[in-house]
Protein backbone atom coordinates (compact mmCIF):
# COMPACT_ATOMS: atom_id res chain seq x y z
CA UNK A 1 0.00 0.00 0.00
CA UNK A 2 3.23 2.50 0.48
CA UNK A 3 4.63 2.11 -2.93
CA UNK A 4 3.03 5.20 -3.86
CA UNK A 5 3.56 7.03 -0.70
CA UNK A 6 7.39 6.49 -1.48
CA UNK A 7 7.52 6.92 -5.03
CA UNK A 8 4.92 9.83 -6.07
CA UNK A 9 4.15 11.15 -2.33
CA UNK A 10 1.12 12.93 -2.29
CA UNK A 11 -1.24 16.47 -1.24
CA UNK A 12 -3.34 17.22 1.07
CA UNK A 13 -6.76 17.56 0.58
CA UNK A 14 -6.05 20.97 -0.63
CA UNK A 15 -4.34 19.60 -3.38
CA UNK A 16 -1.43 22.42 -3.10
CA UNK A 17 0.07 21.68 0.06
CA UNK A 18 2.65 18.58 -1.16
CA UNK A 19 4.00 17.42 2.56
CA UNK A 20 4.84 14.02 2.17
CA UNK A 21 7.51 13.99 -0.75
CA UNK A 22 9.57 10.89 -1.18
CA UNK A 23 12.71 12.93 -0.07
CA UNK A 24 10.72 13.11 3.41
CA UNK A 25 9.05 9.84 3.10
CA UNK A 26 12.25 8.09 2.73
CA UNK A 27 13.54 9.12 6.09
CA UNK A 28 10.85 6.93 7.85
CA UNK A 29 10.75 3.73 9.34
CA UNK A 30 7.50 2.45 9.50
CA UNK A 31 6.79 2.29 5.61
CA UNK A 32 9.49 -0.69 4.97
CA UNK A 33 7.59 -2.67 7.38
CA UNK A 34 4.30 -3.25 5.00
CA UNK A 35 6.50 -4.14 2.23
CA UNK A 36 6.07 -8.17 1.59
CA UNK A 37 9.13 -9.96 1.78
CA UNK A 38 8.55 -12.95 -1.13
CA UNK A 39 7.05 -12.85 -4.43
CA UNK A 40 4.19 -15.61 -3.32
CA UNK A 41 2.98 -13.12 -0.52
CA UNK A 42 3.00 -9.77 -3.11
CA UNK A 43 0.40 -11.93 -5.01
CA UNK A 44 -1.17 -9.82 -7.58
CA UNK A 45 -1.32 -6.89 -5.87
CA UNK A 46 1.35 -5.22 -8.38
CA UNK A 47 1.59 -6.21 -11.48
CA UNK A 48 3.60 -5.16 -15.06
CA UNK A 49 1.37 -4.49 -18.23
CA UNK A 50 3.95 -3.49 -20.71
CA UNK A 51 2.83 -6.39 -23.08
CA UNK A 52 -0.31 -5.75 -23.15
CA UNK A 53 0.25 -2.15 -24.65
CA UNK A 54 3.40 -3.28 -26.62
CA UNK A 55 0.38 -6.02 -28.32
CA UNK A 56 -1.55 -3.65 -29.29
CA UNK A 57 -3.94 -4.39 -26.33
CA UNK A 58 -3.79 -0.56 -24.78
CA UNK A 59 -7.81 -0.90 -25.61
CA UNK A 60 -8.37 -3.52 -23.15
CA UNK A 61 -6.83 -1.80 -19.94
CA UNK A 62 -6.94 1.28 -18.56
CA UNK A 63 -3.98 3.52 -17.64
CA UNK A 64 -3.98 6.73 -16.05
CA UNK A 65 -0.09 7.59 -15.77
CA UNK A 66 1.27 9.16 -12.42
CA UNK A 67 -1.88 9.96 -11.17
CA UNK A 68 -2.63 9.99 -7.19
CA UNK A 69 -5.20 8.10 -5.90
CA UNK A 70 -4.49 8.87 -2.39
CA UNK A 71 -7.47 11.06 -0.83
CA UNK A 72 -9.55 10.06 -4.22
CA UNK A 73 -12.85 7.74 -2.43
CA UNK A 74 -14.07 4.96 -4.85
CA UNK A 75 -17.60 4.76 -5.51
CA UNK A 76 -17.36 0.85 -7.53
CA UNK A 77 -15.16 -1.96 -6.93
CA UNK A 78 -13.05 -3.00 -10.10
CA UNK A 79 -12.01 -5.95 -11.17
CA UNK A 80 -8.24 -7.61 -10.98
CA UNK A 81 -6.22 -6.51 -13.58
CA UNK A 82 -3.88 -8.95 -15.16
CA UNK A 83 -0.26 -8.82 -15.85
CA UNK A 84 3.16 -10.73 -15.03
CA UNK A 85 4.45 -9.97 -11.28
CA UNK A 86 6.55 -7.02 -10.79
CA UNK A 87 8.11 -8.39 -7.74
CA UNK A 88 11.39 -7.18 -6.74
CA UNK A 89 13.21 -7.76 -3.55
CA UNK A 90 11.68 -4.63 -1.51
CA UNK A 91 14.18 -5.23 1.47
CA UNK A 92 16.89 -4.43 -0.96
CA UNK A 93 18.13 -0.47 -1.88
CA UNK A 94 20.12 -1.15 -4.88
CA UNK A 95 16.34 -2.75 -6.00
CA UNK A 96 14.82 0.32 -5.77
CA UNK A 97 17.91 2.37 -7.29
CA UNK A 98 18.11 0.14 -9.95
CA UNK A 99 14.36 0.92 -10.97
CA UNK A 100 14.47 4.16 -10.00
CA UNK A 101 12.08 4.49 -7.76
CA UNK A 102 11.52 7.73 -5.36
CA UNK A 103 14.13 9.83 -4.35
CA UNK A 104 16.30 7.34 -7.01
CA UNK A 105 14.63 8.44 -10.27
CA UNK A 106 15.76 10.88 -12.60
CA UNK A 107 13.25 13.71 -11.01
CA UNK A 108 15.58 13.57 -8.11
CA UNK A 109 18.75 13.73 -10.05
CA UNK A 110 19.16 17.54 -10.22
CA UNK A 111 18.12 17.68 -6.29
CA UNK A 112 19.90 15.08 -4.59
CA UNK A 113 23.93 15.02 -4.60
CA UNK A 114 25.15 11.18 -4.60
CA UNK A 115 26.42 11.31 -0.88
CA UNK A 116 22.90 12.85 -0.21
CA UNK A 117 21.54 9.43 -2.09
CA UNK A 118 24.40 7.12 -0.38
CA UNK A 119 23.23 8.56 2.88
CA UNK A 120 19.60 7.36 2.22
CA UNK A 121 20.63 3.81 1.23
CA UNK A 122 22.11 3.50 4.30
CA UNK A 123 19.52 4.44 5.91
CA UNK A 124 17.00 1.92 4.07
CA UNK A 125 19.36 -0.66 4.84
CA UNK A 126 19.35 0.04 8.63
CA UNK A 127 15.35 0.08 8.56
CA UNK A 128 14.94 -2.26 5.85
CA UNK A 129 17.04 -5.32 7.87
CA UNK A 130 14.62 -4.30 11.22
CA UNK A 131 11.65 -4.43 9.46
CA UNK A 132 12.29 -7.86 7.45
CA UNK A 133 13.59 -9.22 10.87
CA UNK A 134 9.92 -8.27 12.59
CA UNK A 135 7.67 -9.40 10.01
CA UNK A 136 9.60 -12.91 10.33
CA UNK A 137 9.56 -12.93 13.68
CA UNK A 138 6.28 -11.71 14.75
CA UNK A 139 4.29 -12.59 11.87
CA UNK A 140 5.98 -15.92 10.88
CA UNK A 141 7.00 -15.10 7.31
CA UNK A 142 9.96 -16.57 5.72
CA UNK A 143 11.19 -15.92 1.97
CA UNK A 144 12.97 -19.35 1.63
CA UNK A 145 10.17 -21.35 2.47
CA UNK A 146 7.91 -19.31 0.39
CA UNK A 147 9.58 -19.06 -2.65
CA UNK A 148 9.98 -22.82 -2.32
CA UNK A 149 6.10 -23.38 -1.78
CA UNK A 150 6.23 -24.04 1.52
CA UNK A 151 3.08 -23.62 3.77
CA UNK A 152 2.79 -20.01 4.43
CA UNK A 153 2.04 -18.47 8.78
CA UNK A 154 1.90 -22.34 9.81
CA UNK A 155 3.96 -21.67 12.84
CA UNK A 156 2.44 -23.09 16.11
CA UNK A 157 2.90 -19.80 17.80
CA UNK A 158 0.73 -19.52 21.35
CA UNK A 159 1.03 -16.03 23.27
CA UNK A 160 2.56 -15.90 26.50
CA UNK A 161 2.42 -12.68 28.57
CA UNK A 162 5.36 -13.68 30.46
CA UNK A 163 7.92 -14.20 27.57
CA UNK A 164 8.77 -9.96 27.36
CA UNK A 165 8.30 -9.60 31.29
CA UNK A 166 5.19 -6.99 30.36
CA UNK A 167 1.92 -8.14 29.35
CA UNK A 168 0.48 -6.59 26.81
CA UNK A 169 -3.29 -7.26 25.61
CA UNK A 170 -4.23 -8.93 22.02
CA UNK A 171 -3.62 -6.45 19.24
CA UNK A 172 -6.92 -4.54 18.38
CA UNK A 173 -7.50 -4.22 14.78
CA UNK A 174 -9.94 -1.54 13.47
CA UNK A 175 -10.89 -1.33 10.06
CA UNK A 176 -13.33 -0.04 7.83
CA UNK A 177 -15.17 -2.68 4.87
CA UNK A 178 -17.38 -0.46 3.28
CA UNK A 179 -15.46 1.87 0.79
CA UNK A 180 -14.52 0.34 -2.56
CA UNK A 181 -10.65 0.30 -2.63
CA UNK A 182 -7.26 0.29 -5.07
CA UNK A 183 -5.17 -2.74 -3.62
CA UNK A 184 -3.01 -3.10 -7.21
CA UNK A 185 -0.49 -0.80 -8.82
CA UNK A 186 -0.32 -1.58 -12.23
CA UNK A 187 3.35 -0.60 -14.39
CA UNK A 188 4.52 -0.02 -17.62
CA UNK A 189 7.22 0.70 -19.32
CA UNK A 190 7.30 4.76 -20.21
CA UNK A 191 5.29 3.91 -24.01
CA UNK A 192 6.34 7.99 -25.52
CA UNK A 193 8.99 10.33 -24.02
CA UNK A 194 7.48 12.60 -22.05
CA UNK A 195 10.30 15.11 -24.04
CA UNK A 196 12.29 14.87 -27.44
CA UNK A 197 14.91 17.68 -26.39
CA UNK A 198 18.13 16.32 -25.49
CA UNK A 199 17.74 17.89 -22.33
CA UNK A 200 19.34 15.53 -19.34
CA UNK A 201 20.24 15.59 -15.83
CA UNK A 202 23.09 16.12 -13.58
CA UNK A 203 23.49 12.23 -14.00
CA UNK A 204 23.38 12.37 -18.17
CA UNK A 205 20.10 10.78 -17.42
CA UNK A 206 16.53 11.69 -19.61
CA UNK A 207 14.50 13.84 -17.21
CA UNK A 208 11.53 11.31 -17.05
CA UNK A 209 11.46 8.38 -15.11
CA UNK A 210 11.87 4.44 -17.38
CA UNK A 211 8.67 3.53 -15.83
CA UNK A 212 5.24 4.50 -15.24
CA UNK A 213 2.63 3.55 -13.01
CA UNK A 214 -0.94 3.71 -12.68
CA UNK A 215 -2.23 3.66 -8.89
CA UNK A 216 -5.98 3.77 -9.52
CA UNK A 217 -7.13 1.54 -12.31
CA UNK A 218 -6.00 -1.89 -10.10
CA UNK A 219 -8.60 -4.01 -8.80
CA UNK A 220 -10.72 -2.80 -5.87
CA UNK A 221 -11.98 -4.32 -2.80
CA UNK A 222 -13.79 -3.72 0.59
CA UNK A 223 -11.67 -1.22 3.04
CA UNK A 224 -11.55 2.52 3.97
CA UNK A 225 -10.46 4.20 0.35
CA UNK A 226 -6.89 3.55 1.46
CA UNK A 227 -6.41 0.28 3.52
CA UNK A 228 -7.88 -2.74 1.97
CA UNK A 229 -10.07 -4.82 4.84
CA UNK A 230 -8.45 -8.16 4.57
CA UNK A 231 -5.12 -7.01 4.47
CA UNK A 232 -5.64 -4.81 7.89
CA UNK A 233 -5.17 -7.69 10.03
CA UNK A 234 -1.77 -10.15 11.25
CA UNK A 235 -2.17 -13.74 10.55
CA UNK A 236 -4.36 -15.94 12.35
CA UNK A 237 -1.80 -17.01 14.77
CA UNK A 238 -1.01 -13.72 16.14
CA UNK A 239 -3.59 -12.79 18.68
CA UNK A 240 -6.06 -9.97 17.55
CA UNK A 241 -9.18 -8.71 18.08
CA UNK A 242 -10.95 -7.69 14.83
CA UNK A 243 -13.52 -4.31 15.21
CA UNK A 244 -15.30 -3.05 12.20
CA UNK A 245 -15.53 0.42 11.28
CA UNK A 246 -18.18 2.16 8.84
CA UNK A 247 -15.17 5.82 8.18
CA UNK A 248 -13.03 6.61 5.53
CA UNK A 249 -9.40 6.28 6.20
CA UNK A 250 -9.30 10.49 6.62
CA UNK A 251 -12.17 10.42 8.98
CA UNK A 252 -11.50 7.03 11.36
CA UNK A 253 -10.38 9.35 14.25
CA UNK A 254 -12.94 11.72 14.05
CA UNK A 255 -16.57 11.93 15.72
CA UNK A 256 -19.56 9.99 14.45
CA UNK A 257 -21.42 13.15 13.79
CA UNK A 258 -18.79 14.17 11.70
CA UNK A 259 -18.45 11.18 9.79
CA UNK A 260 -16.14 9.54 11.68
CA UNK A 261 -15.30 6.23 14.33
CA UNK A 262 -13.41 7.74 17.48
CA UNK A 263 -16.62 6.83 19.35
CA UNK A 264 -15.86 3.07 18.61
CA UNK A 265 -11.90 3.40 18.80
CA UNK A 266 -11.67 5.31 22.41
CA UNK A 267 -14.20 2.55 23.65
CA UNK A 268 -11.32 -0.39 22.13
CA UNK A 269 -8.51 1.89 23.73
CA UNK A 270 -10.30 2.12 27.00
CA UNK A 271 -11.08 -1.72 27.07
CA UNK A 272 -7.10 -2.55 26.03
CA UNK A 273 -5.94 -0.19 29.44
CA UNK A 274 -8.35 -2.42 31.47
CA UNK A 275 -6.92 -5.54 29.53
CA UNK A 276 -2.95 -4.53 30.16
CA UNK A 277 -3.92 -3.67 34.18
CA UNK A 278 -5.22 -6.95 34.72
CA UNK A 279 -3.00 -9.14 33.18
CA UNK A 280 -0.45 -7.26 34.38
CA UNK A 281 -1.33 -7.99 37.90
CA UNK A 282 -1.96 -11.58 36.95
CA UNK A 283 1.72 -11.70 35.77
CA UNK A 284 2.54 -10.22 39.64
CA UNK A 285 0.95 -12.05 41.45
CA UNK A 286 0.95 -15.73 39.44
CA UNK A 287 5.00 -14.71 37.93
CA UNK A 288 5.88 -18.44 40.07
CA UNK A 289 3.95 -20.17 38.22
CA UNK A 290 3.57 -19.57 34.14
CA UNK A 291 1.19 -21.84 32.92
CA UNK A 292 -1.48 -20.65 35.34
CA UNK A 293 -0.62 -17.74 34.28
CA UNK A 294 -0.83 -17.78 30.47
CA UNK A 295 -4.06 -19.37 31.19
CA UNK A 296 -5.72 -16.75 33.31
CA UNK A 297 -4.37 -14.15 30.95
CA UNK A 298 -6.01 -16.22 27.37
CA UNK A 299 -9.79 -16.77 29.99
CA UNK A 300 -9.85 -12.99 30.39
CA UNK A 301 -9.23 -11.68 27.24
CA UNK A 302 -11.22 -14.48 25.72
CA UNK A 303 -14.06 -13.21 27.45
CA UNK A 304 -13.79 -9.32 26.64
CA UNK A 305 -16.67 -7.40 25.92
CA UNK A 306 -16.72 -4.04 24.20
CA UNK A 307 -17.82 -1.05 26.18
CA UNK A 308 -21.21 0.16 26.17
CA UNK A 309 -21.69 3.58 24.79
CA UNK A 310 -20.11 6.25 27.18
CA UNK A 311 -22.76 8.37 29.19
CA UNK A 312 -20.88 11.54 28.94
CA UNK A 313 -23.18 13.78 29.93
CA UNK A 314 -23.76 12.51 32.97
CA UNK A 315 -19.76 12.93 33.10
CA UNK A 316 -19.22 16.27 32.55
CA UNK A 317 -20.99 19.55 33.68
CA UNK A 318 -24.16 20.88 31.92
CA UNK A 319 -23.02 23.83 29.45
CA UNK A 320 -20.48 21.11 28.03
CA UNK A 321 -23.12 18.53 27.56
CA UNK A 322 -23.89 17.21 24.29
CA UNK A 323 -20.59 19.24 22.78
CA UNK A 324 -17.37 17.55 21.36
CA UNK A 325 -15.13 19.23 24.06
CA UNK A 326 -17.59 18.05 26.13
CA UNK A 327 -17.58 14.53 24.69
CA UNK A 328 -13.74 14.44 24.62
CA UNK A 329 -13.44 15.11 28.20
CA UNK A 330 -16.18 12.43 29.07
CA UNK A 331 -13.60 9.86 27.29
CA UNK A 332 -10.53 10.83 29.65
CA UNK A 333 -12.43 10.66 32.64
CA UNK A 334 -14.06 7.17 31.33
CA UNK A 335 -10.79 6.18 30.86
CA UNK A 336 -9.12 6.84 33.68
CA UNK A 337 -11.94 6.15 36.14
CA UNK A 338 -12.32 3.08 34.39
CA UNK A 339 -8.69 1.98 34.60
CA UNK A 340 -8.21 3.00 38.38
CA UNK A 341 -11.35 0.57 38.97
CA UNK A 342 -9.99 -2.27 37.12
CA UNK A 343 -6.80 -1.75 39.39
CA UNK A 344 -8.38 -1.64 42.84
CA UNK A 345 -9.75 -4.67 42.02
CA UNK A 346 -7.00 -6.43 41.59
CA UNK A 347 -5.26 -5.37 44.43
CA UNK A 348 -8.44 -6.39 46.30
CA UNK A 349 -7.63 -9.73 44.98
CA UNK A 350 -3.63 -10.01 45.59
CA UNK A 351 -4.76 -9.10 49.17
CA UNK A 352 -6.86 -11.73 49.96
CA UNK A 353 -5.01 -14.39 48.21
CA UNK A 354 -1.76 -13.33 49.83
CA UNK A 355 -2.05 -10.10 52.40
CA UNK A 356 -1.16 -6.51 52.36
CA UNK A 357 2.33 -6.08 50.79
CA UNK A 358 3.51 -4.65 53.90
CA UNK A 359 2.52 -7.39 56.12
CA UNK A 360 3.45 -9.72 53.30
CA UNK A 361 6.95 -8.31 53.58
CA UNK A 362 7.03 -8.04 57.49
CA UNK A 363 6.64 -11.42 58.15
CA UNK A 364 9.51 -12.34 55.55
Amino acid sequence: QYLQDLHKGYYTELDRCRQFTPGAQFTMSSHWGFFPISKKRLQDRFVDVTEHFENGGDHEIKFDSDKSGIGKIGTEFQPAVKGASAYFDFYNPDAWEELQLGVFGPEFDDKLCDKQREAYKEHMSIQMAAAKAWRKRVLGEDEEIDNNDGILNQIPIRFDPLARGDAFPPLVACATNTIPTVNQILRRKRQTPKSTSTISTRKGRNPWNDWEYDYINGRSVPGDGRIDFDKAFPPEFVPHKVVALDSAHAKQMCWEDSGGSWGTISNEVILQIECFIQSKDVISVLESDREVAVKEFERFTTNMTVPSQIDSDAMISPELQGTKKGRKRAIVKSLVSRAKRARDRLRQRYTTAFGSPSTSGNNA
